[in-house]
Formats: C-alpha cells, sequence, structure tokens
C-alpha cells in the first residue's frame, strides 16, 4: 500500500510540474526567443574567419621533397601543409576578411604558383646540369653523376617537351571557420530554454511557499 501511495505521489508532482511549465510557456518561449536573438546578432557581429583549402598532388617523375620545398617557398608561410585520407594532401590558409577572396582569384593564384614552381625546378635542373657538364672526365664517368645527370636531363625534357606539371591543384574550396553559427545559435536556444524553465520554477516557488507562522 505505502508503495502505491509512493508512486502516485511520484505521478501527481510530476503532473504539477508540467502544469506549472505548461502555465509559464510563454515566459519560457520569451527567454528562447531572446537568446536566439542574441545568438544571431553574435553570428552577425562577430569577425569572420575563413580557410581556403586546395588540395595538391605531385607528379610521380618529379622529386617530392624539392617541389614541396619549391612551393612552400613560393607561397609564403601563411599556407600549411595538411592531410586528409579521403582527399590526401591540401594546404590551406585562414584569412580574417569579412569578403574573402573568390574561388577564381585563388584558382588564377595557383596556376600561377604552379607555372612558377616549374620554372624554378626547371632552372635548378639546369643549373645542375650545366655544372655535371662542366666536371673533368673522371667524375663524370662515376655512377652518381651518370645518375644525376640522367635525372636533370629527364625532368628538363618532361617540363620543356612533355608540358609535365610538377605540381597540380584541384579546385580550391572556402570554409566558415568562425563564427560557427548553427552551433551557437543551437547553444543560444537550448541555454534560453534552460533559464525559461529554471525562471518559471522558481517564480512559482516563491509564489507557492506559504508565509511562517510567528
Amino acid at each position: 500500500m505505502p508503495e502505491k501511495q509512493l508512486h502516485s505521489d511520484d505521478e501527481i508532482d510530476l503532473l504539477e510540474l508540467l502544469m506549472v511549465l505548461w502555465r509559464g510557456k510563454w515566459l519560457i518561449c520569451t527567454f528562447v526567443i531572446a537568446f536566439s536573438v542574441i545568438g544571431f546578432g553574435y553570428n552577425q557581429l562577430s569577425p569572420r574567419e575563413y580557410k581556403a583549402k586546395v588540395p595538391f598532388s605531385i607528379h610521380y617523375d618529379f622529386d617530392k621533397e624539392m617541389v614541396e620545398t619549391v612551393l612552400f617557398s613560393s607561397l609564403g608561410s601563411e599556407w600549411v601543409k595538411e592531410n586528409n585520407q579521403e582527399i590526401g594532401e591540401y594546404i590551406t590558409f585562414k584569412t580574417a576578411n569579412k569578403n574573402p577572396l573568390d574561388i577564381e582569384v585563388y584558382e588564377q593564384l595557383f596556376d600561377t604558383i604552379g607555372k612558377s614552381v616549374n620554372e624554378k625546378i626547371l632552372a635548378q635542373h639546369k643549373l645542375d646540369l650545366n655544372i655535371i657538364q662542366e666536371f673533368d672526365k673522371s667524375l663524370l664517368n662515376t655512377n652518381s653523376a651518370a645518375a644525376n645527370l640522367l635525372e636533370a636531363r629527364r625532368v628538363i625534357f618532361k617540363i620543356e617537351n612533355a608540358g609535365t606539371s610538377a605540381v597540380s591543384f584541384k579546385t580550391p574550396k572556402l570554409h566558415l571557420v568562425r563564427p560557427k553559427a548553427k552551433l551557437n545559435l543551437t547553444l543560444s536556444i537550448v541555454l534560453g530554454g534552460f533559464l525559461g524553465v529554471a525562471t518559471v520554477l522558481t517564480l512559482n516557488a516563491i509564489k507557492s511557499r506559504k508565509p511562517s507562522e510567528p
């Protein structure tokens, strides 16, 4: 019997709680709407930060370490190499501009950088070729010199005759890093709802409290 009574009391308490929340629904909605507006305003007024992501690949005929060294010396320190199993290697750049560069601008930029990388690698291998050819016959006949000579000629042929690009870039993508609009708005709604419920329960507790007897 006491167990049934306790179960019944729990049901009554839960029902009363739901009724209190239902009566205070407009106050809860007011809190939710107010905090939603605050969250929306924060998203609109906070500074934007974008990340430009540019996947790239290095042609297998070229030395990867050398190409990457030339590539990043052309880009500057603000670009960072990252890796993802799905899309492979890519470089990223964070910009705080409210209106970031268009995709077309990035495409033109990396088209120019790709050509610059090719020119620098070509110039380097031509220089290597000239240096090797100036060796005396005893050095020129060594395996190391012959391998370097062959490599220099091969790279020069690939760039000048075959038109091979040492590095190629896929279509750049822009991602909004900050503010995280959806997350901020969701947290604002949850916080508004929590504070609205807490306010309704607090006001109900104050209202239902009986004055203490003297």
